[in-house]
């Protein structure tokens, strides 16, 4: 059994990850700052989410389908996304949901962020020329 406070509803985000046994939807949360280029970022991320879910997507989609049926629940979509917060002024998280087997879900994470970051910086850049005028 576990217990939660009412208030921790109200005040964090709450994702129940056990309603399925052998596939989830995991939740990555990437911050940016609002002048990084976090749209690129966006794209890129779902691209790589992509890639990396390709081979068992129908599977889970099966997997969801059963669990409907069984459970009367309406599952949502499990095709990977990546959506945006503005959880403070100055900030964007983007959010990526990826349909993962529930023991992968940290090489999966792993191998997506690995993926986009070694590859893209993502962070706001300035021009030579407003480098040279702040140094003077």
């Amino acid at each position: 059994m576990t217990v939660l406070p009412n208030a921790l509803f109200v005040s964090e985000p709450v994702i129940n990850e056990s309603y399925t046994n052998d596939y989830i939807l995991h939740v990555i949360t990437i911050p940016f700052k609002r002048e990084d280029n976090w749209r690129e970022a966006q794209k890129a991320f779902l691209e790589s989410a992509n890639r990396h879910c390709q081979p068992y997507l129908e599977d889970v989609r099966k997997h969801m389908k059963q669990i409907s049926d069984e459970q009367g629940l309406d599952v949502p979509s499990v095709e990977p996304r990546v959506t945006i917060q503005v959880p403070a002024a100055g900030e964007i998280h983007l959010i990526i949901r990826i349909p993962v087997k529930s023991e992968q879900r940290g090489y999966i994470e792993q191998s997506i962020l690995s993926d986009v970051f070694s590859t893209k910086d993502f962070t706001a850049q300035k021009d030579e020329k407003t480098n040279k005028n702040e140094l003077n």
